[in-house]
């Protein structure tokens, strides 16, 4: 069964004598309990706490995550295309010149989370575990306190 690591949140199967595969640390040790990791979206609204150190802050800085979205193009002639490609390229250099190109097109897609982040730490050191693009959620390591604060937002009203 997998669990999260108290060390690097990261979700694994740990090994026999306790050590995370991930971070060669062992789980029942004593965990840094400065940090925990959340799972929040760009909806949710969010305490005035700083997510990285905890202190009050009514600042904001943006988390920004890249999806990489790849389509498979129909190329009839890459066939002919590649083998045009080698035997010019045995013969001469100018093969480089005319050589065939991926069935695949890549497009990407910036999103953005703002969080509260004070004018001393940031925000994009933070630590991102996963990101769903479906639901537009991050999961990430925040400061104990800030998470503390937005599950207890979250318990008060589920509905947001």
């Amino acid at each position: 069964m997998c669990k999260e690591c108290p060390h690097c949140f990261e979700m694994v199967l740990f090994m026999a004598n306790g050590v995370c595969p991930a971070c060669q640390k062992n789980v029942n040790a004593a965990e840094d309990s400065a940090r925990m990791s959340i799972t929040i979206s760009d909806s949710q609204s969010l305490p005035s706490v700083c997510h990285s150190c905890g202190q009050s802050t009514f600042d904001h800085a943006y988390l920004a995550t890249w999806t990489r979205e790849v389509e498979l193009v129909e190329d009839r002639f890459a066939i002919l295309r590649w083998l045009f490609f080698a035997i010019t390229f045995i013969f001469a250099p100018v093969g480089l010149l005319f050589r065939a190109e991926s069935g695949e097109k890549a497009s990407g897609k910036k999103h953005l989370l703002k969080l509260p982040t004070c004018k001393l730490c940031d925000a994009t050191k933070t630590k991102v575990i996963s990101f769903s693009s479906e639901n537009l959620q991050w999961k990430i390591v925040v400061h104990r306190k800030f998470g503390s604060q937005v599950a207890g937002c979250f318990e008060q009203n589920p509905f947001r």
